[in-house]
Protein backbone atom coordinates (compact mmCIF):
# COMPACT_ATOMS: atom_id res chain seq x y z
CA UNK A 1 0.00 0.00 0.00
CA UNK A 2 1.39 3.70 -0.65
CA UNK A 3 2.64 5.90 1.90
CA UNK A 4 0.98 9.08 2.26
CA UNK A 5 2.99 10.76 5.11
CA UNK A 6 6.51 9.41 5.87
CA UNK A 7 8.06 11.58 9.22
CA UNK A 8 11.68 10.99 9.94
CA UNK A 9 13.36 12.32 12.62
CA UNK A 10 11.31 15.21 13.88
CA UNK A 11 12.46 17.13 16.23
CA UNK A 12 10.70 20.64 17.95
CA UNK A 13 12.21 22.89 21.18
CA UNK A 14 10.31 25.90 22.58
CA UNK A 15 12.67 28.75 23.39
CA UNK A 16 10.82 30.19 26.74
CA UNK A 17 12.26 33.73 27.19
CA UNK A 18 11.27 34.22 31.45
CA UNK A 19 13.33 32.16 32.36
CA UNK A 20 15.88 32.20 29.53
CA UNK A 21 15.66 28.33 28.32
CA UNK A 22 15.10 25.60 25.76
CA UNK A 23 12.38 22.89 25.90
CA UNK A 24 12.79 20.19 23.36
CA UNK A 25 9.33 18.53 23.16
CA UNK A 26 9.67 16.00 19.89
CA UNK A 27 13.09 14.09 19.52
CA UNK A 28 13.93 11.87 16.59
CA UNK A 29 10.29 10.62 15.99
CA UNK A 30 9.66 8.81 12.98
CA UNK A 31 6.51 7.22 11.41
CA UNK A 32 5.04 5.80 8.07
CA UNK A 33 1.54 6.22 7.56
CA UNK A 34 -0.30 4.40 4.52
CA UNK A 35 -3.21 5.42 2.57
CA UNK A 36 -6.39 4.53 4.32
CA UNK A 37 -4.85 4.15 7.44
CA UNK A 38 -6.10 5.48 11.08
CA UNK A 39 -2.92 5.77 13.30
CA UNK A 40 -3.61 6.16 16.54
CA UNK A 41 -0.91 8.40 18.67
CA UNK A 42 -0.85 8.05 22.66
CA UNK A 43 1.20 8.71 25.37
CA UNK A 44 0.72 10.85 28.67
CA UNK A 45 0.52 14.18 28.80
CA UNK A 46 3.58 16.32 28.04
CA UNK A 47 4.73 13.86 26.11
CA UNK A 48 4.33 15.72 22.89
CA UNK A 49 1.39 13.90 20.87
CA UNK A 50 -0.88 17.37 20.24
CA UNK A 51 2.87 19.11 18.91
CA UNK A 52 3.04 15.74 16.28
CA UNK A 53 0.18 16.76 14.58
CA UNK A 54 0.55 20.78 14.28
CA UNK A 55 4.08 19.93 13.04
CA UNK A 56 2.70 17.81 10.17
CA UNK A 57 -0.21 21.02 9.78
CA UNK A 58 2.51 23.27 9.90
CA UNK A 59 1.39 25.39 12.63
CA UNK A 60 4.75 24.94 14.04
CA UNK A 61 7.53 25.20 12.38
CA UNK A 62 10.24 22.03 13.14
CA UNK A 63 14.32 22.58 13.85
CA UNK A 64 15.10 19.44 12.23
CA UNK A 65 13.44 16.29 10.64
CA UNK A 66 11.42 15.36 7.24
CA UNK A 67 7.65 15.36 6.48
CA UNK A 68 7.10 14.34 3.46
CA UNK A 69 3.63 14.02 2.50
CA UNK A 70 2.53 13.42 -1.37
CA UNK A 71 0.19 16.06 -2.56
CA UNK A 72 -1.95 15.65 -5.35
CA UNK A 73 -1.08 19.10 -6.41
CA UNK A 74 2.86 19.26 -5.58
CA UNK A 75 3.92 15.29 -5.21
CA UNK A 76 6.11 14.26 -2.85
CA UNK A 77 6.70 17.50 -0.45
CA UNK A 78 8.48 18.09 2.87
CA UNK A 79 6.19 20.11 4.27
CA UNK A 80 8.69 21.55 6.59
CA UNK A 81 10.17 23.11 4.09
CA UNK A 82 7.15 23.67 2.34
CA UNK A 83 6.60 27.68 0.66
CA UNK A 84 3.51 29.39 3.05
CA UNK A 85 1.28 29.15 -0.27
CA UNK A 86 1.77 25.66 -0.88
CA UNK A 87 0.95 25.19 2.71
CA UNK A 88 -2.13 27.42 2.74
CA UNK A 89 -3.11 25.18 -0.81
CA UNK A 90 -2.52 21.98 0.89
CA UNK A 91 -4.58 22.79 3.89
CA UNK A 92 -7.26 24.23 1.76
CA UNK A 93 -7.72 20.74 -0.19
CA UNK A 94 -5.94 18.10 1.03
CA UNK A 95 -5.42 18.25 4.83
CA UNK A 96 -8.02 19.25 7.56
CA UNK A 97 -6.92 19.77 11.28
CA UNK A 98 -9.75 18.87 14.16
CA UNK A 99 -9.18 20.58 17.35
CA UNK A 100 -11.29 20.95 20.19
CA UNK A 101 -10.83 24.36 20.09
CA UNK A 102 -12.78 26.23 17.84
CA UNK A 103 -11.24 28.77 15.39
CA UNK A 104 -13.91 31.33 13.04
CA UNK A 105 -13.83 34.21 12.12
CA UNK A 106 -16.03 36.27 14.58
CA UNK A 107 -18.63 37.58 12.16
CA UNK A 108 -19.09 34.45 10.11
CA UNK A 109 -22.14 31.90 11.07
CA UNK A 110 -22.17 28.07 11.85
CA UNK A 111 -23.56 27.40 8.46
CA UNK A 112 -21.31 30.19 6.71
CA UNK A 113 -18.43 28.27 8.38
CA UNK A 114 -19.14 24.77 7.43
CA UNK A 115 -20.11 26.21 3.63
CA UNK A 116 -16.95 28.23 2.98
CA UNK A 117 -15.04 24.94 4.10
CA UNK A 118 -17.06 23.27 1.21
CA UNK A 119 -16.40 25.93 -1.25
CA UNK A 120 -12.66 26.03 -0.44
CA UNK A 121 -12.60 22.13 -2.19
CA UNK A 122 -14.71 22.93 -5.50
CA UNK A 123 -17.88 22.83 -4.27
CA UNK A 124 -20.97 24.75 -5.70
CA UNK A 125 -22.81 27.02 -3.70
CA UNK A 126 -25.64 25.44 -3.95
CA UNK A 127 -23.33 22.03 -3.12
CA UNK A 128 -22.10 23.48 -0.56
CA UNK A 129 -25.30 25.17 1.39
CA UNK A 130 -26.35 21.25 0.41
CA UNK A 131 -23.72 19.71 2.51
CA UNK A 132 -23.49 22.53 5.08
CA UNK A 133 -27.08 22.01 6.37
CA UNK A 134 -26.12 17.60 6.08
CA UNK A 135 -22.87 17.79 7.85
CA UNK A 136 -24.55 20.37 10.71
CA UNK A 137 -27.76 17.75 11.26
CA UNK A 138 -25.99 15.35 11.07
CA UNK A 139 -23.50 16.76 14.22
CA UNK A 140 -27.27 16.97 16.20
CA UNK A 141 -26.51 21.23 15.83
CA UNK A 142 -30.19 22.61 16.14
CA UNK A 143 -31.56 24.31 13.09
CA UNK A 144 -31.76 27.46 14.96
CA UNK A 145 -28.31 27.80 16.07
CA UNK A 146 -27.18 27.38 12.26
CA UNK A 147 -27.78 31.29 11.33
CA UNK A 148 -25.80 32.65 14.60
CA UNK A 149 -22.31 33.15 15.48
CA UNK A 150 -20.61 30.04 17.20
CA UNK A 151 -18.52 31.99 20.00
CA UNK A 152 -21.87 31.87 21.67
CA UNK A 153 -22.24 27.59 21.29
CA UNK A 154 -21.72 25.48 24.44
CA UNK A 155 -18.38 23.66 24.58
CA UNK A 156 -19.69 20.83 22.79
CA UNK A 157 -21.34 22.60 20.50
CA UNK A 158 -18.43 24.29 19.35
CA UNK A 159 -16.44 20.72 18.90
CA UNK A 160 -19.27 19.49 16.60
CA UNK A 161 -18.94 22.59 14.33
CA UNK A 162 -15.30 22.00 14.59
CA UNK A 163 -15.88 18.25 13.11
CA UNK A 164 -18.26 19.68 10.62
CA UNK A 165 -16.13 22.14 9.17
CA UNK A 166 -13.12 19.48 8.49
CA UNK A 167 -15.59 16.28 7.82
CA UNK A 168 -17.67 18.45 4.94
CA UNK A 169 -14.12 18.59 2.94
CA UNK A 170 -13.72 14.79 2.59
CA UNK A 171 -9.70 15.03 3.23
CA UNK A 172 -7.49 13.26 2.47
CA UNK A 173 -4.99 13.32 5.17
CA UNK A 174 -7.01 14.02 8.51
CA UNK A 175 -5.64 14.91 11.69
CA UNK A 176 -7.38 15.15 15.19
CA UNK A 177 -6.17 15.96 18.23
CA UNK A 178 -8.88 15.07 21.02
CA UNK A 179 -12.07 15.61 18.58
CA UNK A 180 -14.00 13.73 21.50
CA UNK A 181 -12.90 15.95 24.12
CA UNK A 182 -16.17 17.36 25.52
CA UNK A 183 -18.91 15.17 23.88
CA UNK A 184 -21.03 13.13 25.33
CA UNK A 185 -21.56 9.49 24.33
CA UNK A 186 -24.05 10.01 21.39
CA UNK A 187 -21.99 12.24 20.32
CA UNK A 188 -19.18 10.38 20.45
CA UNK A 189 -20.98 7.42 18.54
CA UNK A 190 -21.73 10.03 15.41
CA UNK A 191 -17.96 10.95 14.93
CA UNK A 192 -17.05 7.51 15.24
CA UNK A 193 -19.48 6.68 12.12
CA UNK A 194 -18.17 9.52 10.14
CA UNK A 195 -14.80 8.49 10.79
CA UNK A 196 -15.19 5.24 9.94
CA UNK A 197 -17.42 6.18 6.29
CA UNK A 198 -14.57 8.36 5.79
CA UNK A 199 -12.02 5.61 6.20
CA UNK A 200 -13.94 3.58 3.85
CA UNK A 201 -13.92 6.19 1.09
CA UNK A 202 -10.13 6.89 1.03
CA UNK A 203 -8.95 9.19 3.72
CA UNK A 204 -5.98 8.63 6.03
CA UNK A 205 -6.17 9.65 9.63
CA UNK A 206 -4.11 10.42 12.70
CA UNK A 207 -5.52 11.16 15.98
CA UNK A 208 -5.08 11.66 19.28
CA UNK A 209 -7.53 10.20 21.98
CA UNK A 210 -7.44 9.64 25.88
CA UNK A 211 -10.29 7.61 25.09
CA UNK A 212 -8.90 4.62 24.67
CA UNK A 213 -12.31 2.99 24.36
CA UNK A 214 -13.49 5.08 21.67
CA UNK A 215 -10.06 3.74 19.76
CA UNK A 216 -10.42 0.24 20.19
CA UNK A 217 -11.33 -1.06 16.46
CA UNK A 218 -10.72 2.44 14.63
CA UNK A 219 -7.32 2.70 14.57
CA UNK A 220 -5.27 -0.05 12.96
CA UNK A 221 -2.60 0.86 14.98
CA UNK A 222 -0.92 2.78 17.53
CA UNK A 223 2.04 4.71 17.97
CA UNK A 224 3.65 5.37 21.57
CA UNK A 225 5.06 8.60 22.55
CA UNK A 226 7.09 8.45 25.66
CA UNK A 227 7.99 11.83 27.83
CA UNK A 228 11.41 12.94 27.00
Amino acid sequence: MNTILSVKNLNKTFRIYEPDRTIKTLENISFDLAEREFLGIVGASGSGKSTILRCVYQTYRVEYGEIRYRSVRYGNIDLARAADREILHIRKKEIAYVSQFLEVLPRITARQSVENSALEVGASYEEAQASAEEMLAYFHLPSDLWDIYPHMFSGGEKLRLNLAKSMVKKPRLLLLDEPTASLDADSKKLVRGILVKLNHEGASMIGIFHDLDFMDGLCNRTLNITVR
